[in-house]
C-alpha cells in the first residue's frame, strides 16, 4: 500500500508540473510574437556596421534580433489574459547609465514598478516574477557612449521570458486521476476488511 500511495503521489506531482515551462521571445525572424499587443516596440537585426559596439549589438543574447523602443519613447505590451513576466535582458542602445522604468498593470491598475540602470556594454538580466496583463517601459537619462553612430534613450531587449497563468478549472485528466486514486483506496479498504474477517 505504501508503494501504491507513493506512485499515486508521484503521478499527481507529475501532472501538476505540466505547463510550468516558461516561454522565451527571442525576436528572431523580425517578429515580436507571444500573442501580445505591442505598442511602440519594433525589432531590428543588430548585425551590421551601423550598430557596431552599440547596445543593440552588445545586448543581443540569442540570434541577431532584439526588440527596442522606437524613438527612445515609452513602449508597452498587453495581453487579454494575465501572465507572469519572469524577466528579460536589457541594454542601453546608445547611452550608458540609461534608466529604465518598468510598470506592471493588472486589470488596468498599476500594481508594480521598478527602475534600474543599464549600459551599452553588456546585457543585464532583470528578474521580475510579476503577474500582470500589461507592461510599460520608459527610459530617461544616461550619457552617450563614446564612438557610437547614434544617440537617444533607446533600449534593447532580448529573451523576454514569461509564463501564461493557467486557469484553475480542473481538466478532465484531473478527474480521471482522482477517480483512479479513489478506486485504489476503495480496493485497499475492501482487501483490508476481508483480511481482518
Amino acid at each position: 500500500m505504501k508503494k501504491t500511495m507513493q506512485l499515486l503521489a508521484a503521478g499527481i506531482a507529475l501532472a501538476a508540473s505540466v505547463g510550468a515551462n516558461a516561454a522565451v521571445l527571442d525576436f528572431e525572424g523580425g517578429g515580436l510574437g507571444g500573442g501580445f499587443s505591442w505598442n511602440n516596440f519594433y525589432t531590428l537585426n543588430s548585425t551590421g556596421s551601423v550598430y557596431d559596439q552599440s547596445g543593440y549589438e552588445n545586448g543581443t543574447v540569442s540570434g541577431s534580433y532584439v526588440a527596442y523602443n522606437a524613438n527612445g519613447t515609452s513602449a508597452s505590451l498587453a495581453s487579454f489574459s494575465s501572465f507572469v513576466f519572469n524577466g528579460a535582458y536589457f541594454t542601453g542602445a546608445w547611452n550608458n547609465g540609461l534608466s529604465i522604468t518598468v510598470n506592471g498593470f493588472l486589470g488596468g491598475v498599476q500594481t508594480l514598478s521598478e527602475t534600474f540602470l543599464v549600459s551599452t556594454n553588456a546585457p543585464l538580466w532583470r528578474s521580475f516574477g510579476w503577474t500582470v496583463d500589461s507592461l510599460t517601459f520608459s527610459t530617461a537619462g544616461g550619457t552617450p557612449a563614446p564612438g557610437l553612430n547614434g544617440a537617444g534613450t533607446h533600449f534593447a531587449m532580448d529573451n523576454f521570458t514569461y509564463n501564461e497563468v493557467l486557469s484553475p478549472v480542473p481538466e478532465p485528466e484531473t478527474y480521471a486521476m482522482l477517480a483512479v486514486g479513489l478506486g485504489l483506496l476503495g480496493a485497499f479498504a475492501r482487501r483490508r476488511k476481508q483480511n481482518a474477517a
